[in-house]
């Protein structure tokens, strides 16, 4: 007995070192958590052999040649034994010579004409493309940027780059070959085109997810092909899949579209087919994008088991991407509408979920909601959203992408194009790269989503990446549903407001988000009237340190007659419209009494390189007796203050606020 449990210690021992042992990258270096943009690659190329365990990767350090000639030896498989090379400065004491020497003679990498190889010196975006292109075999490309000439060294080997889908350049048209590369970027370089070697972009087809299905164990029954008349030209592929138990007949439909905006149509046309009750899962990724449609009585448990089927196939060739809740994307209540301010503090994030089916989100707060914002929308079932909108760089409008970008599948990245320099923006517009999101900067009158004969539609009706002030430059949205209408102003200012009421022929919405979380800066009375609004959000953090909402503000909206609903008071509003009427899920907001603003210190400001605490400066103290403004009557004092004064005001007298709100004279 003894002899046999031996031998099954032993036989256990042997299969146990024999399995592959997966490390995961967060465990070893210090600096890469789950959360980071880059951190499947690193992990990839780590389980690889590419990068070695040490205390901390050095995500943001600038690669040096040196290190690109051993991870790029590396993952072709070159030798590197130590050995003398054809280099002064790099001896044969190098622990990396050998692989130094292996990736120029594999003509990867190229030495000086001085006898040197400078393995210190910087790797560029346009040295990486050549490096990569010429160890790994790309497809020929036909994509130019405009930083990126036809007599250019790296020409060629960024259009091969392009087509293998291993960078997407920036959405202006660009590929900035001369920025550096830090090594988080080698990182997701190095694996997507170590994937493209290994067929990734090859094997997402039909034919693959059907042989997971049925690994899985899952019911497939006669599968044929569907003809070009199914979604036309935007359609790569087409199965019709029969699943015997659900009947005669019965079954589904598996895609694989050519871009987004294929996918949408074919969405749409299901959500039409409202008898036959679709269940639709979709996914989006750097190769394409899939649609299961299945109908008959399949219930949403076993539906679940495809959509995980798919997840396997395309999680395993799109690793860069985190993996979004494997869960069927099922459309909005048809014909209705939602908008949701979530309440992030000081800041903006707005929800907008159409009734055609799409998710757009509109900032996300500062960093410190992000989560708050991820787990909201998560409550809600919203884990893909189709379009993610950063209307100005002010932290406390794209702080909280970050953690969305991270947690979520995202479509298309808006974004205003105002250049920025804090780490925070600059991180953001990194992981929109990293993870291949298409990159739009939309121009004023650009309709996103819809058009001037459909009921719904998201419209930008101003961005000006030029302007001198962050705020200015921000995208203001202006989104309908049939007959009610929604005008988000982001941190537009009283100048931008004046532009609008003159550049429009009619601002007139029901729902207003006033510009700036209610500064005085914003909502001025001409531009309230034009609105008109019925509704306006303030979105702004209790007790915050900047006064608002301002009471300037408030007299202005009450002068228009506007209800007024507040994020501080409420937390998250909700607007539900079926396009003719619309309900709010909170109560009016009761505004408080009016006291003089205390002396304060601001949050952090962000800069490129360092952060400074910046005080605002002391205000005149509010003497204790006010001098008191006396008038006659209603009409005198309109003549001074048109929107009448609320309580507080020297102006304001209890005998002239006939309602008792706290407002006296008001209109």
């Amino acid at each position: 007995m003894k002899k046999i449990l031996l031998t099954l210690m032993a036989l256990i021992f042997v299969i146990a070192f024999a399995l592959p042992i997966k490390t995961d990258a967060s465990q070893v270096f210090s600096d890469v958590s789950a959360s980071h943009p880059n951190y499947n690659d690193i992990n990839y190329l780590l389980n690889k052999g590419v990068i070695s365990k040490s205390s901390k990767f050095g995500v943001s350090d600038i690669v040096t040649r040196e290190e690109v000639a051993v991870m790029v030896a590396k993952a072709v498989g070159l030798d590197g034994k130590q050995r003398v090379t054809k280099f002064k400065d790099v001896p044969q004491s190098n622990i990396n010579s050998g692989y130094i020497q292996s990736a120029v003679d594999a003509g990867i990498i190229k030495g000086y004409s001085d006898g040197t190889f400078k393995p210190t010196t910087k790797v560029t975006r346009g040295h990486m493309a050549a490096f990569i292109a010429r160890a790994f075999d790309l497809p020929k490309g036909s994509k130019t940027f405009k930083d990126v000439p036809v007599d250019h060294t790296a020409y060629e080997a960024v259009k091969q780059l392009v087509a293998a889908n291993i960078t997407t350049g920036y959405g202006d048209g660009t590929f900035k070959p001369q920025d550096n590369l830090t090594r988080a970027h080698i990182a997701a370089f190095l694996a997507r085109a170590m994937r493209y070697a290994d067929g990734g972009s090859a094997t997402i087809t039909t034919d693959s997810i059907i042989k997971q299905f049925k690994a899985d164990g899952l019911e497939v029954g006669q599968v044929s092909n569907l003809d070009n008349k199914e979604f036309g030209n935007g359609r790569k592929e087409g199965k019709r899949i029969l699943i015997p138990s659900l009947g005669d007949d019965s079954g589904g439909r598996l895609f694989i579209f050519n871009d987004a905006k294929s996918l949408k149509q074919a969405r749409e046309y299901y959500d039409e087919l409202s008898s036959i009750g679709p269940i639709f899962y979709s996914h989006i990724h750097q190769n394409g994008l899939i649609l299961l449609q299945m109908n008959g009585d399949m219930n949403d448990a076993k539906f679940k088991k495809y959509a995980d089927s798919i997840d396997k196939v395309v999680s395993g060739l799109n690793a860069t991407t985190t993996p979004s809740k494997p869960t069927p994307v099922v459309p909005s209540i048809k014909g209705e509408m939602k908008v949701h301010f979530i309440d992030v503090g000081q800041g903006d994030a707005i929800l907008i979920q159409a009734p055609t089916g799409e998710n757009i989100l509109i900032d996300g707060g500062p960093r410190s909601a992000g989560n708050k914002v991820v787990s909201y929308l998560k409550s809600i079932d919203v884990y893909v959203l189709d379009y993610v909108v950063a209307t100005h760089p002010d932290a406390d409008h794209i702080g909280g992408l970050i953690s969305v970008l991270n947690s979520l599948t995202v479509g298309q990245f808006v974004n205003s194009g105002k250049a920025h320099t804090t780490e925070t923006y600059f991180e953001l517009l990194n992981l929109v790269e990293s993870k291949n999101i298409k990159y739009v900067e939309p121009k004023i009158e650009q309709l996103l989503i819809g058009g001037w004969t459909t009921d719904f539609y998201l419209q930008s009706i101003y961005v000006n990446a030029k302007a001198s002030d962050t705020n200015d430059a921000s995208i203001v949205l202006k989104a309908g549903y049939k007959d009610v209408g929604f005008l988000l102003m982001a941190d537009a200012s009283a100048e931008l407001e004046d532009l609008l009421v003159r550049a429009y022929d009619t601002l007139k919405v029901q729902i207003l988000k006033a510009g700036h979380h209610g500064s005085s800066t914003s909502s001025s009375l001409p531009f309230l009237r034009a609105v008109n609004p019925e509704v306006t959000i303030l979105s702004y953090g209790k007790e915050n340190s900047y006064g608002h909402p301002d009471t300037e503000v408030l007299s202005n909206l009450k002068a228009v007659g506007s209800k007024i609903y507040s994020t501080a008071q409420d937390g998250t509003i909700v607007v539900t419209t079926d396009g003719n009427t619309y309900s709010i899920n909170v109560k009016e907001f009761n505004p408080p009494k009016v006291n003089p603003a205390p002396t304060v210190t601001q949050p952090v400001k962000e800069t490129n390189t360092t952060t400074e605490l910046v005080t605002q400066p002391e205000l005149a103290p509010t003497p204790t007796t006010q001098t008191k403004e006396y008038f006659k009557n209603c009409t005198e004092l309109n003549k001074v203050y048109p929107s009448g004064v609320q309580e507080g005001h020297p102006a304001y007298d209890k005998k002239m606020d006939r309602d008792g709100d706290g407002w006296a004279c008001e209109k």
